[in-house]
């Protein structure tokens, strides 16, 4: 038998982003593009593969099938 994962792994960005401070109040902040970045030509890539997003799906549907039986069984 082969054991199947049903965990998902978190967003994990490639990029080491500097922490910021939380800045609380409804103050507008400045915001700066990187100038030497071109936001033009940015290659997508799926944040899950096809096999966890198939995972999901099923999860989703065993989710919803076992809610529906529950809410039938409340009004009886």
């Amino acid at each position: 038998e082969q054991d199947i994962s049903t965990s998902v792994p978190s967003y994990d960005p490639s990029v080491d982003l500097p922490l910021t401070s939380e800045i609380l109040g409804d103050e507008v902040q400045p915001f700066f593009l990187d100038e030497e970045f071109d936001y033009d030509n940015v290659t997508l890539t799926p944040k899950f593969t096809a096999g966890e997003i198939a995972t999901i799906q099923e999860l989703s549907k065993q989710k919803r099938v076992g809610s529906g039986t529950n809410v039938c069984e409340l009004h009886d």
